[in-house]
């Protein structure tokens, strides 16, 4: 899951350096990262494919600025949260719309590891599942989660993206958590009996 952005020089830097073919690859690689990112926002298919072209558009007008002094894979992100901020504040009073349940509607990467088609039923509906879940988590426990679990950065590196402390970013992670147990988990597996939950 975590992408292999890491190495150094970056694909901006290399791309400042005259090969555009390193920046070509980042693209082709990152694609369907970013697309999933949105989509686990919140974002319905269109809207994630637009803002992740939106994100490369970005990343490649940076070019003209950027410097490596970070992580790149944070100066990705923390583009990534400002574009979805900005396109949450262009709908503003549109609440939320659940995902289809369409098969072209799907994670991208939900099905790739199965080989029979009832498995890949099954990924198709945990991940519908899971989306609808996502989807009454508050905006900063979804974006926590997607940094945490999803894309697996560092505790640091997401205070950094998020301008939050390190201590809150850990809260927002343990409590989303604890919230999609409380709601995926069939009743007889939850650890607390409902008396004894948090409202």
């Amino acid at each position: 899951m975590r992408p292999d952005w890491e190495a150094s020089p970056d694909p901006l830097t290399l791309l400042q350096q005259g090969q555009p073919a390193a920046f070509e690859t980042f693209v082709t690689q990152a694609s369907a990262t970013f697309l999933g990112f949105f989509r686990r926002l919140g974002a319905q298919p269109g809207e994630a494919e637009d803002l992740t072209q939106e994100l490369f558009l970005k990343l490649l007008r940076a070019a003209a600025w950027y410097r490596s002094e970070g992580r790149f894979p944070a100066f990705c992100f923390r583009i990534a949260r400002n574009l979805w901020i900005d396109h949450e504040r262009r709908r503003a009073a549109r609440p939320l719309q659940r995902p289809g349940e369409s098969e072209e509607e799907q994670w991208p990467d939900l099905d790739s590891a199965a080989e029979r088609p009832w498995e890949r039923l099954e990924q198709a509906e945990q991940g519908q599942r899971l989306l609808r879940a996502l989807q009454q988590l508050s905006p900063a426990q979804r974006m926590a989660f997607e940094l945490a679990i999803v894309q697996e950065r560092p505790y640091a590196e997401i205070a950094q993206i998020l301008g939050i402390p390190v201590g809150t970013v850990k809260s927002r992670v343990f409590y989303c958590l604890k919230e999609l147990r409380e709601r995926l988990l069939p009743a007889e597996q939850r650890s607390e009996p409902p008396a004894q939950r948090e409202p």
